[in-house]
């Protein structure tokens, strides 16, 4: 599920399984409706959220981390890299006239080829960069699951420049056009 969340207009996902174990993935939640809609959209699935997962610590991409961390009381992960970006979160959100506290908590730090199980789900290591063939712009794609012969189901960043038809290139031998739009 996919949440636009704050003044930046980030996206919040909640993966989940049959299960109803579930991720929370970049909580940008910054206004109280936000976090309630979160809430309610995770109680009113009975998901037990596992962990918080960090693409990266931008300050958008983390001003719901402190409530999702207090609400949930589950690990943080994230890379290494980005951990003095999280340290410095206060800092940042000045930048952009607000104020913002520095972030306390449990963080554990994921590495490359590391391997998130969700019950028997798996998130694959399968994150690629492209270029838009018309425009030349980067598109970043997440892989979720096969749902077909040479068919996809991905994540794609930034979501709002890609519509169908789009064709996005790998390499000279390989890319992906884009055949269908799943829910927000």
């Amino acid at each position: 599920k996919t949440f636009t969340f704050n003044p930046f207009s980030e996206n919040t996902y909640v993966i989940y399984d049959d299960t109803k174990e579930a991720y929370i993935v970049d909580p940008g939640n910054f206004q109280s409706t936000e976090s309630q809609q979160l809430f309610q959209f995770i109680e009113g699935e009975g998901l037990k959220v596992k962990n918080i997962l960090l693409t990266h610590a931008h300050i958008d991409h983390i001003l719901g981390l402190q409530w999702a961390y207090d609400t949930y009381k589950v690990p943080v992960l994230m890379h290494e890299i980005d951990k003095e970006l999280l340290d410095k979160a206060p800092e940042s959100a000045l930048r952009f006239g607000f104020n913002f506290q520095a972030f306390v908590g449990d963080v554990s730090f994921l590495n490359e080829g590391d391997v998130l199980v969700l019950n028997d789900t798996k998130v694959m290591p399968a994150r690629i960069l492209g270029t838009k063939e018309d425009t030349g712009a980067v598109i970043e794609l997440l892989m979720l699951k096969e749902t077909s012969k040479d068919t996809w189901e991905v994540l794609s960043k930034p979501a709002k420049r890609i519509k169908i038809g789009t064709v996005v290139n790998f390499s000279d031998k390989l890319s992906a056009e884009c055949v269908g739009l799943g829910e927000e």
